[in-house]
Protein backbone atom coordinates (compact mmCIF):
# COMPACT_ATOMS: atom_id res chain seq x y z
CA UNK A 1 0.00 0.00 0.00
CA UNK A 2 3.12 2.51 0.86
CA UNK A 3 3.97 1.96 -2.92
CA UNK A 4 0.66 2.40 -4.14
CA UNK A 5 0.52 6.05 -2.39
CA UNK A 6 3.84 6.66 -3.78
CA UNK A 7 2.26 6.80 -7.30
CA UNK A 8 1.79 9.80 -9.01
CA UNK A 9 -1.79 11.41 -8.36
CA UNK A 10 -3.44 11.28 -11.98
CA UNK A 11 -2.06 7.71 -12.38
CA UNK A 12 -3.51 7.02 -8.81
CA UNK A 13 -6.71 8.46 -9.51
CA UNK A 14 -6.73 5.56 -12.52
CA UNK A 15 -5.75 3.21 -10.65
CA UNK A 16 -8.51 3.83 -8.05
CA UNK A 17 -11.39 3.18 -10.94
CA UNK A 18 -10.65 -0.65 -11.33
CA UNK A 19 -11.32 -1.34 -6.97
CA UNK A 20 -14.58 -2.55 -5.72
CA UNK A 21 -16.57 -0.38 -3.18
CA UNK A 22 -15.24 -3.11 -0.98
CA UNK A 23 -11.69 -2.24 -1.56
CA UNK A 24 -12.49 1.22 -1.68
CA UNK A 25 -13.71 1.46 1.83
CA UNK A 26 -10.39 -0.24 3.08
CA UNK A 27 -7.67 1.49 1.20
CA UNK A 28 -9.68 4.76 2.47
CA UNK A 29 -8.83 3.71 5.66
CA UNK A 30 -4.65 4.00 5.07
CA UNK A 31 -3.83 7.45 4.67
CA UNK A 32 -5.50 10.76 4.20
CA UNK A 33 -3.89 10.97 0.34
CA UNK A 34 -5.93 7.48 -0.83
CA UNK A 35 -8.83 8.60 1.91
CA UNK A 36 -9.44 11.78 -0.46
CA UNK A 37 -9.23 10.02 -3.47
CA UNK A 38 -11.12 6.85 -2.82
CA UNK A 39 -13.78 9.05 -1.80
CA UNK A 40 -14.32 10.73 -4.84
CA UNK A 41 -18.14 11.41 -5.87
CA UNK A 42 -17.51 9.51 -9.52
CA UNK A 43 -16.56 6.31 -7.33
CA UNK A 44 -19.73 6.10 -5.12
CA UNK A 45 -22.63 7.26 -7.71
CA UNK A 46 -23.61 3.67 -8.95
CA UNK A 47 -23.10 0.84 -6.55
CA UNK A 48 -23.17 -2.84 -7.46
CA UNK A 49 -22.96 -5.61 -4.01
CA UNK A 50 -23.49 -8.96 -4.44
CA UNK A 51 -24.36 -11.02 -1.65
CA UNK A 52 -21.59 -11.29 1.58
CA UNK A 53 -19.51 -13.83 1.85
CA UNK A 54 -20.33 -16.07 4.65
CA UNK A 55 -17.78 -18.12 6.87
CA UNK A 56 -17.71 -21.54 4.09
CA UNK A 57 -16.76 -19.32 1.07
CA UNK A 58 -20.54 -19.33 0.38
CA UNK A 59 -22.49 -16.29 -0.89
CA UNK A 60 -26.09 -17.37 0.98
CA UNK A 61 -25.73 -15.13 3.51
CA UNK A 62 -27.54 -11.71 3.61
CA UNK A 63 -26.25 -8.38 4.47
CA UNK A 64 -26.44 -6.90 7.77
CA UNK A 65 -27.64 -3.49 8.67
CA UNK A 66 -23.91 -2.86 10.61
CA UNK A 67 -22.08 -3.91 7.16
CA UNK A 68 -23.63 -2.23 4.97
CA UNK A 69 -23.69 1.37 7.29
CA UNK A 70 -20.09 0.89 7.44
CA UNK A 71 -19.76 0.24 3.93
CA UNK A 72 -21.85 2.88 2.13
CA UNK A 73 -22.44 5.27 5.58
CA UNK A 74 -19.94 7.70 4.41
CA UNK A 75 -20.92 7.66 0.96
CA UNK A 76 -25.18 7.96 0.89
CA UNK A 77 -25.07 11.07 0.28
CA UNK A 78 -23.41 10.62 -3.25
CA UNK A 79 -25.44 6.97 -4.28
CA UNK A 80 -27.84 7.56 -7.46
CA UNK A 81 -27.91 3.97 -8.02
CA UNK A 82 -27.90 0.51 -6.28
CA UNK A 83 -28.03 -3.07 -7.28
CA UNK A 84 -27.83 -5.37 -4.42
CA UNK A 85 -28.26 -8.91 -3.87
CA UNK A 86 -28.94 -10.24 -0.42
CA UNK A 87 -31.45 -7.72 1.26
CA UNK A 88 -33.67 -7.81 4.24
CA UNK A 89 -36.15 -5.72 5.89
CA UNK A 90 -33.78 -3.22 7.78
CA UNK A 91 -31.18 -3.08 4.44
CA UNK A 92 -33.87 -2.16 1.87
CA UNK A 93 -35.10 0.63 4.61
CA UNK A 94 -32.29 2.15 5.64
CA UNK A 95 -31.37 2.28 1.37
CA UNK A 96 -34.38 3.72 0.92
CA UNK A 97 -34.67 6.60 4.04
CA UNK A 98 -30.45 7.66 3.86
CA UNK A 99 -29.58 7.54 0.29
CA UNK A 100 -31.58 10.56 -0.21
CA UNK A 101 -30.08 10.98 -3.87
CA UNK A 102 -30.76 7.50 -5.22
CA UNK A 103 -32.95 7.16 -8.62
CA UNK A 104 -32.15 3.62 -9.23
CA UNK A 105 -32.76 0.72 -6.72
CA UNK A 106 -32.78 -2.82 -7.85
CA UNK A 107 -33.24 -5.95 -5.18
CA UNK A 108 -32.75 -9.23 -5.90
CA UNK A 109 -31.15 -12.89 -3.63
CA UNK A 110 -33.60 -12.65 -0.92
CA UNK A 111 -35.77 -14.92 0.86
CA UNK A 112 -38.89 -12.70 2.48
CA UNK A 113 -39.74 -9.44 2.62
CA UNK A 114 -41.87 -7.45 4.42
CA UNK A 115 -43.71 -4.62 3.68
CA UNK A 116 -41.86 -3.25 6.64
CA UNK A 117 -39.10 -2.61 3.82
CA UNK A 118 -40.81 0.00 1.86
CA UNK A 119 -41.99 1.87 5.23
CA UNK A 120 -40.18 4.85 6.35
CA UNK A 121 -41.03 7.87 7.84
CA UNK A 122 -38.86 9.86 4.70
CA UNK A 123 -38.44 7.64 1.63
CA UNK A 124 -35.83 7.96 -1.16
CA UNK A 125 -37.20 11.74 -2.50
CA UNK A 126 -35.75 11.16 -6.03
CA UNK A 127 -36.39 7.61 -6.89
CA UNK A 128 -37.73 7.04 -10.20
CA UNK A 129 -36.47 3.52 -10.72
CA UNK A 130 -37.83 0.23 -8.32
CA UNK A 131 -36.67 -3.44 -9.60
CA UNK A 132 -37.58 -6.60 -7.41
CA UNK A 133 -35.93 -9.15 -9.37
CA UNK A 134 -36.33 -12.77 -8.55
CA UNK A 135 -33.38 -15.74 -9.05
CA UNK A 136 -33.95 -18.77 -10.63
CA UNK A 137 -32.45 -20.67 -8.35
CA UNK A 138 -34.54 -19.15 -5.58
CA UNK A 139 -37.91 -18.65 -4.25
CA UNK A 140 -38.33 -14.71 -3.27
CA UNK A 141 -41.15 -13.63 -1.57
CA UNK A 142 -42.19 -10.33 -1.26
CA UNK A 143 -45.28 -8.88 1.54
CA UNK A 144 -45.26 -5.86 -0.32
CA UNK A 145 -49.30 -4.95 -0.31
CA UNK A 146 -51.29 -3.02 -2.39
CA UNK A 147 -51.42 0.01 0.36
CA UNK A 148 -47.31 0.40 0.53
CA UNK A 149 -47.00 0.58 -3.26
CA UNK A 150 -49.69 2.91 -3.22
CA UNK A 151 -47.67 4.79 -1.04
CA UNK A 152 -44.20 4.48 -2.82
CA UNK A 153 -45.91 5.77 -5.59
CA UNK A 154 -47.37 8.81 -3.84
CA UNK A 155 -43.96 9.42 -1.77
CA UNK A 156 -41.64 8.77 -4.57
CA UNK A 157 -41.60 10.07 -8.15
CA UNK A 158 -41.55 6.22 -9.74
CA UNK A 159 -41.61 6.45 -13.30
CA UNK A 160 -40.98 2.48 -13.40
CA UNK A 161 -41.90 -0.34 -11.28
CA UNK A 162 -40.65 -4.06 -11.96
CA UNK A 163 -42.14 -6.86 -9.01
CA UNK A 164 -40.33 -9.86 -10.60
CA UNK A 165 -41.16 -12.02 -7.44
CA UNK A 166 -43.90 -13.80 -5.45
CA UNK A 167 -45.94 -10.96 -4.33
CA UNK A 168 -49.88 -10.20 -4.71
CA UNK A 169 -50.95 -6.66 -4.94
CA UNK A 170 -54.78 -6.27 -4.75
CA UNK A 171 -56.23 -3.93 -7.58
CA UNK A 172 -59.23 -2.46 -6.56
CA UNK A 173 -57.04 -1.75 -3.10
CA UNK A 174 -54.55 0.22 -5.14
CA UNK A 175 -56.93 1.28 -7.10
CA UNK A 176 -58.58 3.13 -4.48
CA UNK A 177 -55.65 4.11 -2.49
CA UNK A 178 -54.27 6.15 -5.76
CA UNK A 179 -57.47 7.54 -6.42
CA UNK A 180 -57.44 9.14 -3.30
CA UNK A 181 -54.24 10.85 -3.52
CA UNK A 182 -55.50 12.44 -6.80
CA UNK A 183 -58.85 13.81 -5.83
CA UNK A 184 -56.58 15.23 -2.67
CA UNK A 185 -54.65 16.87 -5.11
CA UNK A 186 -58.06 18.43 -7.23
CA UNK A 187 -59.06 19.49 -3.83
CA UNK A 188 -55.65 20.99 -2.77
CA UNK A 189 -55.78 22.86 -6.23
CA UNK A 190 -59.12 24.32 -5.89
CA UNK A 191 -58.55 25.72 -2.07
CA UNK A 192 -55.55 27.17 -3.26
CA UNK A 193 -56.56 29.12 -6.33
CA UNK A 194 -55.75 33.01 -5.53
CA UNK A 195 -58.88 34.93 -3.12
CA UNK A 196 -58.89 38.29 -3.21
CA UNK A 197 -59.90 39.93 0.01
CA UNK A 198 -61.09 43.46 1.17
CA UNK A 199 -58.79 45.67 2.83
CA UNK A 200 -60.72 45.57 6.26
CA UNK A 201 -60.29 41.54 6.21
CA UNK A 202 -56.91 41.76 5.79
CA UNK A 203 -56.34 44.08 8.27
CA UNK A 204 -57.73 41.51 10.77
CA UNK A 205 -55.64 38.53 9.82
CA UNK A 206 -53.11 37.21 12.36
CA UNK A 207 -49.19 36.87 11.94
CA UNK A 208 -49.66 33.10 12.95
CA UNK A 209 -52.45 32.35 10.54
CA UNK A 210 -50.78 33.65 7.58
CA UNK A 211 -47.50 31.93 8.60
CA UNK A 212 -49.92 29.33 9.02
CA UNK A 213 -51.63 29.48 5.32
CA UNK A 214 -47.75 30.00 3.60
CA UNK A 215 -46.77 26.82 5.05
CA UNK A 216 -49.83 25.00 4.43
CA UNK A 217 -49.24 26.24 0.40
CA UNK A 218 -45.65 25.52 0.91
CA UNK A 219 -46.42 21.82 1.54
CA UNK A 220 -49.10 21.04 -1.37
CA UNK A 221 -46.92 22.85 -3.41
CA UNK A 222 -44.09 19.84 -3.06
CA UNK A 223 -47.36 17.49 -4.23
CA UNK A 224 -47.33 16.44 -7.95
CA UNK A 225 -49.25 14.14 -10.08
CA UNK A 226 -48.35 10.41 -10.24
CA UNK A 227 -45.21 10.01 -12.63
CA UNK A 228 -45.65 5.73 -12.99
CA UNK A 229 -45.05 5.11 -16.74
CA UNK A 230 -43.88 1.51 -16.86
CA UNK A 231 -45.53 -1.09 -14.36
CA UNK A 232 -44.35 -4.98 -14.71
CA UNK A 233 -45.67 -6.94 -11.74
CA UNK A 234 -46.81 -10.73 -11.19
CA UNK A 235 -50.68 -11.15 -10.19
CA UNK A 236 -52.70 -14.10 -9.21
CA UNK A 237 -55.09 -13.60 -12.47
CA UNK A 238 -57.27 -11.27 -10.08
CA UNK A 239 -56.76 -7.99 -12.64
CA UNK A 240 -59.27 -7.28 -14.99
CA UNK A 241 -58.95 -5.32 -18.15
CA UNK A 242 -61.48 -2.79 -16.30
CA UNK A 243 -59.33 -2.38 -13.20
CA UNK A 244 -55.83 -1.97 -16.20
CA UNK A 245 -57.77 0.70 -17.67
CA UNK A 246 -58.93 2.39 -14.22
CA UNK A 247 -54.79 2.92 -13.77
CA UNK A 248 -54.61 4.66 -16.77
CA UNK A 249 -56.86 6.80 -16.07
CA UNK A 250 -55.53 7.99 -12.48
CA UNK A 251 -51.78 7.82 -13.86
CA UNK A 252 -51.65 10.12 -16.46
CA UNK A 253 -48.20 9.61 -17.53
CA UNK A 254 -48.66 5.57 -17.44
CA UNK A 255 -48.54 3.81 -21.05
CA UNK A 256 -47.14 0.41 -20.32
CA UNK A 257 -48.43 -2.42 -18.07
CA UNK A 258 -47.27 -6.17 -18.05
CA UNK A 259 -49.05 -8.31 -15.61
CA UNK A 260 -47.69 -12.02 -15.35
CA UNK A 261 -48.38 -15.05 -13.32
CA UNK A 262 -47.55 -14.64 -9.38
CA UNK A 263 -45.36 -17.34 -9.39
CA UNK A 264 -42.38 -14.82 -10.54
CA UNK A 265 -40.92 -14.29 -13.84
CA UNK A 266 -37.98 -13.92 -16.38
CA UNK A 267 -38.80 -10.41 -17.59
CA UNK A 268 -36.96 -11.61 -21.05
CA UNK A 269 -39.20 -14.68 -21.08
CA UNK A 270 -42.99 -13.03 -20.56
CA UNK A 271 -44.38 -14.11 -23.43
CA UNK A 272 -44.16 -17.93 -23.02
CA UNK A 273 -45.53 -17.15 -19.40
CA UNK A 274 -49.16 -16.09 -20.45
CA UNK A 275 -48.49 -12.41 -19.51
CA UNK A 276 -50.64 -9.69 -20.26
CA UNK A 277 -49.18 -6.65 -21.65
CA UNK A 278 -51.33 -3.52 -22.28
CA UNK A 279 -49.63 -0.55 -23.79
CA UNK A 280 -51.45 2.98 -23.87
CA UNK A 281 -50.45 5.64 -26.33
Amino acid sequence: MDRLSCLPTELLRQVLTYPSVHDLSRIRLTSKRLALLADHPSHWRHIQLTAPYNHCGSTSDLWKLDDLQLLLGPHRQLIESIHIEGVRDNVVRYILSHCVNLTDLTLYGWVTLSDHAFKSARLAPKLRRLILKCTPDQINYTALDATTLASLLIQCPLREVSLDCQVHIHAQTLLTELKKYTQHLDMSASSNSLVIKSPGSLSTSSPDSTVSTFSKNRLESRRSPLQLQHLTMATRRTWSNEHVMALFDICPSLHHVCLCPADGFDLTQTKDHGSTTTTQA
